[in-house]
């Protein structure tokens, strides 16, 4: 089936059409002298404000549509939050006693392997002790639905300073705010940039 050709916005088509010298003209430009600087100047405000009247257009759309959305958010939260709180308690229980069943039943297929490896039981003996374990169902059917599991693998960091370097994440947040209150910190360089601010 052929995919249906999307119209034309006849709005953003125009907006474009008016605006493609301008960013053409912002992409070539080389700053190089106090001349180009100026340019580059009344550039950067021409294309700021032609974002400020695309935001502000754009605002008496979404404005409504988002009052509408958080009336209508606001309106379902407490139910939504119950529900959300019973999932939660179900999941929880369900991931706990199927993966204590599940450990259970390892630890006794592993008992079982071992005996056949150190020459205890034979391996007859063994499939047929296997097939006795009774392990948790893989699948759960009720009459609304169903459950089925996935192994997942996870971690919880008992001492980071054991931990390599390499898996230490450095907390910018913190640094910046170090930085701000006028403390430096060994293993950071610190620099400044001219960052224009541009008003118009």
């Amino acid at each position: 089936m052929p995919k249906t050709a999307v119209p034309a916005d006849k709005r953003i088509v125009q907006v474009e059409k008016e605006i493609s010298p301008i960013v053409a003209k912002a992409e070539s430009i080389t700053i190089k002298d106090e001349k180009s600087m100026k340019e580059a100047t009344e550039l950067l405000s021409v294309v700021n404000q032609r974002l400020d009247a695309i935001e502000a257009e754009k605002k008496t759309i979404t404005d409504p549509a988002n009052a509408i959305l958080k009336r209508e958010r606001a309106r379902w939260k407490p139910t939504e939050t119950m529900l959300e709180s019973a999932v939660s308690i179900l999941r929880k229980g369900i991931t706990a006693y199927q993966t204590i069943a599940k450990r259970k039943a390892d630890e006794a297929a592993a008992k079982i392997t071992e005996k056949v490896q150190a020459g205890k039981i034979s391996a007859p003996t063994a499939i047929r002790k296997m097939g006795e374990i009774d392990g948790p169902a893989e699948k759960v059917k009720s009459d609304s639905g169903s459950i089925a599991f996935r192994t997942e693998h996870k971690f919880e960091v008992l001492d980071h300073t054991k931990l390599p370097w390499a898996y230490l994440v450095p907390d910018e947040s913190a640094i910046r705010t170090a930085m701000k209150d006028g403390l430096k910190l060994p293993g950071v360089r610190y620099y400044t940039e001219e960052v224009p601010v541009n008003r118009r």
